[in-house]
């Protein structure tokens, strides 16, 4: 727990997270060390030092590198990690090995989501809606770009090449499909459904509310991450469990 504590305390201290996301943060590296130590933690580093590390690379690229920008708050660090930290926790009290796949299978769609907007919104090209294939702006919910598919599965092949840690090497495959799949739909549910609104300035915003013009309200950026999140972890375990 103490690593956890202080990892989250280093994280808020650059502004990577902010104090309630840090807190969060705490609590999903606690639950998911408890459940295994460090080889459970794995993937957890996995996503976040490669996510956070893209992350920088790509604000140093594009010449605004601002550690106090846009720390990520409580509600996106439970969204991307609640699920796996649920998994962990009920590992403790109930040993299940599916369980443990069903957490890296929650992270992995995690680090897919991540890497598809970093990599696409700094070198991909021709950017286009999921649903409709029409070209769009970079960076919306719903866009994606070739650059991003790829990067997508490598992010979740990183986060599965932790299983072998866990004696859960046979699932690196399927755990590098589900994470990619994952992220597949949080890019459908965010060109669908998610809720986007006017401003009276005029501009359309999907994380500030005002005049609902497409999506449902409650949809939010991390609602359609936390369903992608579960429904990854979810895969994971009726794989695992099943199979």
């Amino acid at each position: 727990m103490l690593y956890a504590i202080g990892f989250a305390a280093i994280c808020w201290t650059f502004r990577v997270l902010t104090w309630d996301g840090a807190l969060a943060a705490a609590a999903v590296g606690a639950a998911i060390w408890h459940a295994g130590e460090w080889q459970a933690a794995a993937p957890l580093l996995a996503f976040f030092l490669t996510a956070t590390a893209l992350s920088l690379i790509r604000k140093a690229k594009r010449g605004d590198l601002d550690l106090d920008s846009k720390p990520r708050n409580a509600l996106q660090v439970l969204a991307n990690g609640g699920p796996a930290a649920l998994c962990a926790t009920i590992y403790i009290y109930f040993p299940e090995p599916a369980l443990m796949v069903a957490m890296i299978a929650s992270l992995a769609a995690a680090n897919a989501d991540t890497w598809a907007t970093e990599v696409g919104s700094l070198i991909g090209r021709k950017p286009f809606r999921i649903l409709s294939l029409s070209p769009a702006a970079p960076g919306e919910s719903g866009v994606i770009t070739i650059a991003g598919l790829v990067a997508a599965f490598l992010g979740s092949a990183t986060v599965a090449a932790t299983a072998p840690l866990l004696a859960l090497t046979k699932y690196i495959g399927v755990l590098s499909v589900i994470g990619f799949f994952s992220c597949i739909l949080d890019s459908v549910l965010g060109d669908g459904v998610q809720a986007r609104f006017r401003r009276e300035d005029g501009h359309i915003y999907e994380s500030k509310p005002g005049q609902l013009i497409s999506g449902w309200r409650w949809m939010t950026n991390d609602t359609v991450n936390f369903i992608s999140t579960a429904l990854a972890a979810a895969a994971g375990y009726w794989i695992a469990r099943f199979s």
